[in-house]
């Protein structure tokens, strides 16, 4: 599961939204005009490529669920 932290954070790059293969984040825009990050945690796969492309580190993939997901793959893998 993902997690936007500090959202004010955030620098408006959308390197978030063009690099997640299912296309689950969009940009919303607030009061103020200022665009911040929403994920759409029914279609995100937790691939964590957004948190990885994030110059300002708001974006957290919750690494339990991390674990769990790749323990899921190990185990898919090898039954």
């Amino acid at each position: 599961m993902i997690d936007i932290k500090n959202p004010e954070d955030c620098c408006g790059c959308y390197s978030c939204v063009q690099r997640c293969p299912k296309n689950c984040i969009n940009m919303i825009e607030d009061l103020e005009g200022f665009d911040y990050p929403k994920v759409n945690t029914s279609s995100c796969v937790n691939c964590g490529i957004c948190e990885s492309v994030c110059p300002n580190s708001i974006i957290y993939l919750l690494k339990y669920h991390y674990h769990v997901m790749l323990l899921n793959i190990v185990q898919n893998k090898f039954n």
